[in-house]
């Protein structure tokens, strides 16, 4: 049987508690060491993300890359546009009219053929992403319709003015009959065109043209028939124009 403490040596109390010390002193090396090696684990792993997405970064393609592959169709007599035919500014944009983001373009644009008339030439080329936008396509035959009676441009400024009136509306072509006979359009000649199947197929072909391009969205823009990265602001978007008039 063990001795009780009381009678244990002061020798042999000091060489218990030596011996404890030494077993709390091994057990906290040890989870020194287990600490280390988990913080060694991690970092490891942290620099091995960080060389990964660092490779796979360096390799990904440039935006530059992953479009000026893309070619833009050339433009024909079908083509809508305004300017100079011949003009050095050619700018091309693929848009949606129930696009936000084309409706925040659409100012830019107005200013922009201000700044530079006479000095280049504007296409529009139906891109209506009508998956998203269940007024894409309809608002697209109006503007097309009224470009039978040569009032595109005129139904083009209206359509991205009222955008926030018909964007969702169940009624929108209601409304868009509105917006023709406001423009001072025939109306009986504008809902023939608006209804005919042959508006909704020339929309539809410039679409998918536009999706076998690849054109990942809207508004996309081709300048001298290259595709550009989205200018941030005007400014910006002015200096692109200028630099290709050069």
């Amino acid at each position: 049987m063990p001795m009780d403490e009381e009678r244990l040596t002061k020798d042999e109390k000091k060489k218990i508690r030596q011996e404890e010390w030494k077993k709390e002193l091994d057990a906290e090396n040890k989870r020194k060491i287990r600490n280390k090696i988990l913080t060694w684990g991690i970092g490891a792993a942290i620099l091995a993300f960080a060389v990964w997405f660092l490779v796979t970064v360096v390799n990904q393609p440039s935006p530059a890359d992953t479009t000026s592959s893309i070619k833009m169709p050339p433009l024909t007599t079908k083509d809508i546009q305004i300017g100079v035919p011949k003009a050095k500014i050619q700018l091309v944009e693929y848009a949606d009219f129930q696009c936000p983001s084309c409706k925040a373009y659409y100012p830019i644009i107005k200013k922009l053929q201000i700044d530079f008339q006479g000095k280049m030439l504007f296409v529009y080329r139906f891109f209506p992403l009508f998956n998203i936008h269940q007024n894409a396509l309809n608002s697209s035959d109006a503007a097309y319709a009224a470009n039978s009676q040569g009032k595109f441009w005129e139904m083009h400024d209206m359509l991205f003015e009222t955008q926030d009136t018909w964007a969702t509306s169940t009624t929108a072509r209601d409304i868009f009959l509105q917006d023709a006979a406001k423009l001072g359009l025939d109306i009986p000649e504008f809902q023939k065109d608006f209804n005919n199947p042959a508006t909704e197929k020339f929309v539809k072909d410039q679409a998918n043209a536009a999706l076998d391009l690849g054109l990942q969205g809207t508004p996309t823009f081709f300048l001298n028939g290259k595709i550009i990265a989205l200018p941030a602001t005007y400014a910006d978007f002015k200096t692109v124009l200028q630099n290709a008039a050069k």
